[in-house]
């Protein structure tokens, strides 16, 4: 707390110290104190008090000062203190003076303005479904009972810290994919000086998590049941005074075109390495429509959680390299038997495309599921969702159309690539083992 013209006046005494005197000098701002200080002290750093300490201590002294408190109250006063006993203590005398009942975790979060955890992770279920709204609404009612909002930003990033390390060492199963929370973390980092320095916090924050949303191109949420009346759709009703019999067969043959598809004929193709789809225009275009005929965000979820899955095949010897091209994609919309993938560049695209049938057996094989990949680059992306918006606006369905069956390419049987040696140079030339 000196000033410069406070520290040069010691700096004599420092200089030349009288023999029975020690200057200590503690200070939690170290960069701060003049360079002519510290270079004539003896620096040493101190190291945070755990946690557990903390924990140990408040518990402690909770029981010489028969404190009645929940064992939670311990544990956030610990992990908000960060370290520092005094700030731990401050904090536990302002909560008996608060109350002189037993301390609960709710009378915590008053004293200190913050929210319960399950209100962060609602919050955080909120952006991750790109529903702008609920986003909106849910900041202003933090805004409105007074509590503080860069507080809540802290919480929230120690809460998808946390989500991140029990994703990491105990393996522990998370809504979303893991890349979405390491985002959102960095955004709000990176942004949290802004925060703290901006003239009105409140339109700050709204601004950020609307620009993370749209950046992610998550898309709106779209309510099922709207999602299935656009199917039922599919086939106009000319006179909406037919009777009932009528409506009942258009709906019944609605009911068949969503029908699981054939189930392609893959698994025929297993062993051929890489064949050639000479109509997977055709074949994408069909899967991107279909996709969005019966886009469920229930179904997208299960999907990501899948891909998750696929992280601990990562290093297979036998389809490792195939798992590493599903997880440098990005899921985009998942529908009752396809999904839509993306990646960066249309080189990826190409290549990926090239494996298709691999893709699709890997998958399919650790997820025991049975649906088809569609695969698209980023831009394309942009494209489609913004139609897909546009029409469900509009009210314009997307109808089930039939996709055609693969067709793949012939080798011929005089390739060099699919003739053996022996047939090209004959026996006598090459030995077989």
């Amino acid at each position: 707390m000196l000033s410069i013209g406070a520290f040069n006046a010691l700096l004599k005494t420092l200089e030349e110290p009288p023999e029975h005197a020690i200057f200590i000098l503690a200070t939690t701002d170290p960069q701060k104190v003049p360079d002519t200080i510290v270079s004539r002290c003896q620096c040493f750093s101190f190291k945070k008090i755990s946690n557990e300490s903390v924990v140990e201590r408040l518990n402690f002294v909770c029981k010489k000062e028969k404190i009645k408190i929940d064992d939670e109250v311990i544990s956030k006063i610990a992990l908000l203190s960060d370290g520092g006993m005094r700030d731990a203590l401050g904090y536990l005398d302002k909560m008996v003076s608060f109350t002189d009942k037993k301390i609960t975790i709710d009378d915590f979060n008053e004293v200190n303005g913050i929210v319960s955890d399950e209100d962060i992770n609602s919050f955080i279920n909120y952006i991750f479904d790109g529903s702008i709204e609920n986003v909106l609404i849910k900041i202003n009612e933090f805004n409105d009972s007074g509590k503080n909002l860069i507080q809540i930003m802290t919480q929230l990033i120690n809460f998808i810290r946390n989500v991140i390390v029990d994703y990491y060492l105990n393996k522990s199963n998370i809504d979303f994919s893991i890349d979405l929370y390491q985002k959102l973390i960095n955004s709000i980092n990176e942004n949290f000086i802004n925060i703290k320095k901006s003239d009105n916090t409140k339109i700050y924050i709204e601004m950020l998590f609307l620009k993370f949303i749209n950046d992610n191109k998550l898309i709106e949420t779209v309510d099922i049941q709207a999602n299935q009346q656009t199917v039922e759709k599919t086939i106009p009703v000319e006179n909406e005074t037919k009777n009932a019999e009528t409506v009942v067969e258009k709906e019944t043959v609605v009911e068949k075109n969503i029908e699981k598809p054939k189930k392609n004929k893959i698994e025929e193709k297993v062993d051929v390495d890489n064949p050639k789809i000479l109509n997977i225009d055709d074949v994408m275009e069909a899967r991107i429509n279909n996709t969005f005929a019966t886009a469920s965000k229930p179904i997208l979820k299960e999907i990501v959680n899948n891909f998750e899955k696929l992280r601990d095949y990562s290093f297979d010897q036998k389809f490792g390299y195939l798992v590493c091209s599903l997880l440098d994609s990005t899921v985009r919309v998942a529908g009752k038997d396809s999904i839509i993938i993306s990646y960066e560049s249309d080189a990826l695209v190409k290549s990926n495309l090239a494996n298709l049938i691999k893709l699709e057996n890997t998958y399919n094989k650790l997820n025991n599921a049975n649906i088809k990949i569609a695969i698209i680059s980023d831009d394309l992306w942009d494209k489609l969702k913004n139609d897909y918006i546009e029409n469900l606006k509009n009210n314009v369905p997307y109808t089930i159309i039939d996709e055609p069956e693969l067709i793949f390419e012939e080798l011929d049987k005089n390739d060099i690539i699919s003739s053996s040696a022996v047939e090209l140079f004959g026996s006598d030339i090459v030995e077989v083992e």
